[in-house]
């Protein structure tokens, strides 16, 4: 690693110019390293140990920092515009960095290095966790209410009874993830991803096997949903009682038993949906879609359904026959 006048990191070294584009430091030991000015674009530090290092105005627009360890990195004036990256993680005790850390190696190399994230019943309220990466990582049980957790990548991870009470999870990953009975009571959910995961072997192959996302006894009172996608997500006893989702994406998603009353469920799609016994009393639903979804015992008392799309469900057909 010769730079054009000395062995050093630097701006005056390798990366200088474009030669930092998209270059590979995953897993490395970057402690102390100098990287200040230097063209980063795209570049990939995942997992890698950047303690004390300095990144003073380098250019990382597009790179990748996913479980890298950033205690103390000088992060001054850096050009972060589509960056992979975590900085609040810098503020978590050394061991819990140091879990990130190995949890970043395991994904990367399924499962062949690193060790999965255990974080169950760990106190991590407010603490500012954006864009971390613990996708697979088991947080079941942990207190997580007040945190930031925009675009965090929580894909297959394991949520079940953690409490997200007024937590920030707009942009979050969470396809596939396990959320059945964990507490969102208030959480910002715009814009989240909980769509079906498609499966990976050892060798990172297609299985043709999918998980969905399970929020089954969940608490979603008075959650914000705007945007959110999570098609054929089990919702299934989940309480989503004056909840507020505008378009919406929850095509084929089971709300079996599940209280949406006096909810705000406006543009949204619940084509195919399952919503037997579901409780809709007061809910806005003002242009949705609900076309071919099952109603069967659905408690539509004062449900406001302007405008929607009510084709091949039990509503159209009491319609038609009302008008016939």
């Amino acid at each position: 690693m010769i730079g054009e006048q000395d062995a050093t990191a630097d701006s005056a070294g390798l990366f200088s110019g474009d030669r930092g584009a998209s270059a590979d430091l995953s897993g490395a030991d970057l402690s102390a390293s100098s990287f200040a000015g230097a063209q980063l674009r795209k570049a990939n530090f995942n997992s890698a140990n950047l303690t004390h290092a300095n990144l003073a105005g380098a250019a990382a627009q597009g790179a990748s920092f996913c479980g890298s360890v950033l205690k103390g990195t000088n992060l001054t004036g850096v050009k972060l515009e589509g960056a992979n990256i975590s900085p609040g993680t810098a503020t978590l005790p050394d061991e819990i960095q140091a879990i990130l850390r190995r949890h970043a190696l395991w994904i990367d190399s399924f499962g062949s290095d690193g060790a999965r994230a255990d974080l169950r019943k760990l106190d991590l309220r407010k603490h500012d966790l954006r864009g971390v990466y613990l996708s697979g990582a088991d947080l079941r049980g942990a207190q997580l209410n007040g945190a930031n957790l925009a675009h965090a990548l929580l894909t297959l991870a394991d949520l079940r009874e953690t409490d997200l009470t007024d937590a920030d999870l707009r942009g979050a990953e969470l396809n596939g993830a396990n959320l059945n009975s964990a507490n969102l009571v208030r959480a910002r959910l715009s814009e989240a991803k909980g769509d079906p995961m498609e499966m990976l072997g050892a060798k990172g192959e297609d299985t043709g096997q999918r998980q969905k996302t399970r929020l089954a006894k969940t608490d979603l009172r008075k959650a914000h949903l705007d945007g959110a996608q999570f098609r054929e997500a089990s919702f299934n006893d989940a309480d989503l009682s004056e909840a507020t989702c505008d378009r919406g994406q929850f095509a084929g998603a089971n709300f079996e038993n599940a209280n949406l009353s006096k909810s705000s469920l406006r543009r949204t799609d619940f084509s195919d949906a399952n919503l037997i016994g579901a409780n809709l009393n007061g809910a806005h639903m003002d242009f949705v879609r609900l076309r071919n979804a099952n109603l069967t015992n659905a408690d539509t008392t004062d449900a406001a359904l302007v405008g929607a799309d009510l084709t091949g469900t039990s509503l159209n057909r009491e319609n038609e026959e009302s008008t016939s």
